[in-house]
């Protein structure tokens, strides 16, 4: 009896183990894609930790990235909370292009993102913002779009949830090969068009800004 006892362990423990292998495999490619452009990166002990929550400074230092834009070294925080914190020039570069419009004292670099602050910072790296914003707005109008255009593919987080690094990791891969919106026309009416090679314009993504 003991014999059969320990011989359904041993399967059970080898099954549990294979699925935890799979669970972190389906991750690996997406990791490694994300890391060959150097958006993502572990923590000390090699680890990507994907079960954990992802804070807000990390999150904006990883949509700056992929944009590539170079890093000025004279930026100063406007956020007395970012003094002397590790991603100030980031998160200081982040707001200068845009990519972020918090005002005030405190950023609050070291919270934890919601779904719907993660999901604005991309869609506004990605050009969307104007059409996000004639369509309600944060957080809906980001949302719906979102969705439309493939970003939260895969993401298992809700609408009033914190991030994962695991979400973080697929809404950023989602993100690198939806074609860009960018301004094409200037005047009293601003134009807009997608970059996916179907109106007159070459395709035009993050992958491609960060292999140029």
């Amino acid at each position: 009896m003991k014999k059969v006892l320990s011989m359904v362990l041993c399967v059970c423990m080898i099954f549990v183990f294979a699925n935890v292998y799979a669970e972190n495999g389906k991750y690996t490619d997406k990791v490694s894609e994300l890391k060959k452009y150097n958006v993502v990166k572990g923590y000390p002990d090699g680890d990507m930790h994907l079960e954990r929550y992802i804070t807000r400074a990390e999150v904006v230092c990883m949509v700056f990235r992929m944009l590539d834009i170079e890093l000025s070294e004279d930026l100063n925080s406007e956020f007395m909370d970012l003094e002397n914190h590790w991603a100030v020039k980031e998160v200081m570069g982040a707001k200068n292009v845009g990519i972020i419009d918090e005002s005030g004292s405190s950023f609050y670099p070291d919270e934890d993102i919601t779904y719907q602050e993660f999901v604005k910072l991309v869609l506004t790296a990605l050009g969307y913002k104007v059409q996000a914003e004639s369509m309600g707005g944060y957080p809906n109008g980001y949302l719906q779009i979102a969705i439309n255009i493939g970003v939260t593919d895969g993401v298992s987080a809700k609408t009033d949830s914190f991030v994962t690094r695991e979400d973080a990791v697929y809404m950023l891969f989602n993100a690198l090969d939806i074609p860009l919106m960018k301004v094409v026309g200037f005047g009293a009416d601003t134009e807009y068009a997608v970059m996916d090679g179907t109106n007159g314009y070459e395709i035009e993504t993050l992958r491609t800004i960060l292999e140029e």
